[in-house]
């Protein structure tokens, strides 16, 4: 669902792509922070190097480059990146340890933004781009935490909804959302028989995270567009041999709860691990996501 239909163009140009998130869009935070962490001698006892050289590339959740880094080269525009893996739509990551330096949640990467500008306003040119909300779920279900998933769903869209204002505040005025992955597709949710919860909860997002930015644009006067990832996954589901991909449920690289080698056809797989793309996945998704961005440019 895009809530410009406007053909006209929005501004001559994107400056940047500053990006929020998880590690769906992790570039290499995740490793920089825990390499910080791993320094200091008081660390936490839980701490260690995320993720791994040995089973992902260059500081990526994946065998590659990830989408918001295949959009920005296709927009020609640099990429400013805060995503870090583990992250959740608040303040906080799926692993406590990982904020020991400072809060890496969605809302604390934009904390960590904000305090970058100094007494500057936000870049108005620059595309703000917000990829979250599978931890939000997956520290729900992993921990089994108290409540009910439609909350924790509830609080990730309020908690979205929070990072567009507080950008939008800073003078933010072109956004970039993309609303939950299926996480019904994950091979981990498969194997441990968890899809009907996830279905609750990525419909859940989805119906109402639509719905509230609708709200945002108008009340903000933004523009957001919103990304319908699922309608991307369904797409590639049903047509697997128009994207290379073969293997659509297995992961190339398994991670857990045993590491064994890596699969041979790597760009043939959906799921580079049990949890993330592969590089071929994020490819094509960084190529939709430009298709979508290009009415900003």
């Amino acid at each position: 669902m895009k809530y410009l239909t406007s053909r006209k163009k929005i501004s001559e140009k994107i400056t940047q792509v500053v990006a929020f998130g998880d590690s769906y869009s992790d570039n290499g935070q995740a490793k920089k922070i825990s390499t910080q962490i791993m320094a200091d001698p008081n660390r936490p006892k839980e701490a260690y190097l995320k993720p791994s050289d040995k089973l992902y590339w260059n500081g990526r959740y994946s065998n590659g480059n990830t989408a918001v880094e295949v959009l920005s080269q296709k927009l020609g525009v640099p990429l400013t990146n805060y995503a870090t893996g583990g992250a959740t739509t608040g303040e906080k990551n799926y692993s406590d340890w990982t904020d020991y330096l400072g809060n890496t949640g969605v809302l604390g990467q934009i904390e960590k933004f904000k305090k970058s500008l100094k007494t500057d306003n936000a870049d108005p040119d620059a595309l703000y781009f917000i990829f979250a909300s599978a931890n939000d779920y997956f520290k729900f279900m992993d921990y089994s935490m108290p409540g009910k998933i439609e909350t924790v769903a509830d609080n990730a869209v309020n908690n979205i909804n929070t990072a567009v204002k507080t950008l939008a505040g800073l003078g933010a005025k072109k956004f970039f959302v993309v609303n939950s992955s299926d996480l019904t597709l994950v091979p981990y949710e498969i194997t441990n028989n968890r899809t009907k919860s996830a279905a609750v909860f990525v419909n859940r997002v989805n119906k109402k995270l639509p719905e509230s930015l609708k709200e945002l644009q108008k009340n903000l006067n933004v523009k957001i567009m919103m990304f319908d990832l699922p309608k991307i996954s369904d797409k590639i589901m049903k047509n697997p041999s128009k994207y290379g991909l073969v293997e659509l449920k297995k992961e190339c690289q398994s991670t857990y709860p045993k590491v064994k080698p890596a699969c041979d056809n790597q760009d043939q797989y959906y799921f580079w691990d049990e949890w993330h793309y592969s590089r071929a996945v994020h490819k094509i998704l960084g190529g939709e996501m430009y298709s979508k961005v290009k009415m900003f440019k």
